[in-house]
């Protein structure tokens, strides 16, 4: 058995989004990252902050991990603080057009045109537009007294994929067209993801040879076509090591010598060994990405829920 590689020093992830209004979770489908957001969320409304939690027109897992009502296209309080969204093309066209004419049956006579429609459904980008309008709607939307309407937003971004073509649509636009008010929106969400300070892109992965792969990759093309360094590595379901290994290295060569093999020993040495395997993508992970990183617990359960979920907000109080 090869000795697992020692990770490089990862930068400190303590504290990492304290001061971010607006975090966002990418990654591979599967990894959890609703559940993270989730989990980020609910750390956030505890602490008296008004959170919003935002889906992009995806299927509802979050109110399941949540234990609430499924969550509409319009903000809606689902926890004492905690306001939910699952913002949908549809939605958002209506929003952003009524904010420029306020005339819903004018709407309605164009934009609800059976032709229309199915124009507008059979242009990707227009539908990914107008969700990134009205997240930077919800960004900058101001209650009366002139504070922000929500003082933290965590958004469950789209798989890696869609989710890097969402990303990339603020400075195509802005490239694309000189002038106009589709233009300085597209400038006004540009510099939201330039803003270091109150925006954070992190990404999500499992210590598995897939996730890993693309995670890299995922950075490298965040660094290179959008100028985002990823804000934070997050590393789910990495399981601790049940035993001591330097306990039960010695242990294991005496059985293997004396061919006292199988039984409670194979099982501790398949624990040993997925302990191993975690460690060395964990490792990779801090030496090819410069950001801060941060395990996640593995929850195992049959069915997740607020209870299950828990485990994850305890452990999401250190990042955020």
């Amino acid at each position: 058995m090869q000795p697992s590689p020692t990770p490089r020093p990862a930068r400190p992830a303590t504290a990492a989004l304290r001061d971010c209004r607006l975090i966002m979770n990418l990654g591979k489908g599967g990894v959890g990252k609703s559940v993270v957001s989730a989990a980020m969320a609910l750390v956030l409304s505890r602490r008296g902050q008004r959170t919003l939690l935002v889906q992009l027109d995806a299927k509802d897992r979050i109110s399941e991990y949540l234990g609430v009502e499924p969550i509409g296209d319009t903000p809606a309080e689902a926890l004492p603080g905690l306001w939910c969204v699952n913002i949908t093309p549809q939605k958002a066209q209506e929003e952003y057009v009524l904010q420029r004419m306020p005339f819903k049956a004018i709407y309605k006579l164009v934009f609800q045109n059976r032709l229309v429609a199915s124009f507008l459904e059979g242009v990707p980008a227009i539908s990914d537009l107008s969700l990134f309008t009205s997240l930077e709607h919800h960004y900058n939307l101001r209650r009366r007294d002139g504070s922000f309407a929500w003082d933290r937003i965590v958004v469950d971004m789209p798989p890696t994929g869609h989710g890097l073509f969402f990303l990339s649509i603020p400075r195509a636009v802005s490239q694309a067209l000189t002038s106009g008010p589709v233009h300085d929106n597209a400038n006004r969400m540009q510099a939201m993801l330039a803003d270091r300070r109150n925006c954070a892109l992190n990404l999500v992965t499992l210590p598995e040879e897939m996730p890993v792969t693309e995670t890299l990759e995922t950075a490298r093309t965040l660094v290179r076509d959008m100028d985002i360094p990823p804000a934070l590595l997050l590393v789910n379901r990495f399981d601790p090591c049940l035993v001591n290994p330097d306990h039960v290295q010695p242990l294991l060569a005496l059985a293997r010598a004396t061919g006292a093999q199988g039984g409670p020993l194979a099982m501790v040495e398949e624990d040993l060994l997925r302990f191993q395997r975690q460690q060395g993508y964990v490792a990779q992970l801090a030496k090819d990405l410069d950001a801060p990183l941060a395990t996640l617990p593995d929850i195992v359960t049959g069915r997740f829920g607020r209870c299950e979920l828990q485990a994850l907000v305890d452990r999401c109080e250190d990042l955020c």
